[in-house]
């Protein structure tokens, strides 16, 4: 489950990716997704625990349409099929397991996974090779 501050990183790389990628305008117009890969809530505890139930049964119910555990927090598809796979962290935050193995499938897939931690990180990541420009 993804904290505040990767929610907020998050938010700003996918800001950035779609205001130099994916404007009507672009040609290619790129696709900037998020894969909703957790369910994160404040509630009070008055009602954690049934709230948490409900979580549970969703999530069993997302795992049966294809929720995969460790999955990329982004998805960038572009021209030919080329798609990369973009996971956030904070300054210390680490991969979990999970994100690991994901990301060894993708590589061993010959995609490419990035590892970002700020705006700043994808400002310096060359995407021509998703617009057929390489």
């Amino acid at each position: 489950m993804k904290n505040q501050n990767e929610t907020l990183i998050q938010q700003q790389i996918v800001k950035e990716i779609r205001k130099t990628y994916c404007k009507p305008e672009h040609t290619p117009r790129l696709v900037c997704m998020s894969v909703p890969n957790g369910i994160g809530l404040n509630v009070p505890l008055s009602i954690k625990k049934i709230v948490d139930k409900a979580i549970s049964a969703a999530i069993e119910v997302m795992k049966q349409i294809g929720l995969t555990v460790g999955a990329s927090d982004l998805q960038i598809h572009g021209m030919y099929g080329r798609c990369a796979h973009i996971e956030i962290k904070t300054d210390i935050g680490s991969q979990s397991t999970d994100q690991i193995k994901f990301q060894k499938r993708i590589e061993n897939l010959g995609g490419k996974y990035y590892l970002l931690r700020s705006v700043e990180d994808v400002k310096k990541i060359n995407f021509d090779w998703l617009l057929g420009k390489e």
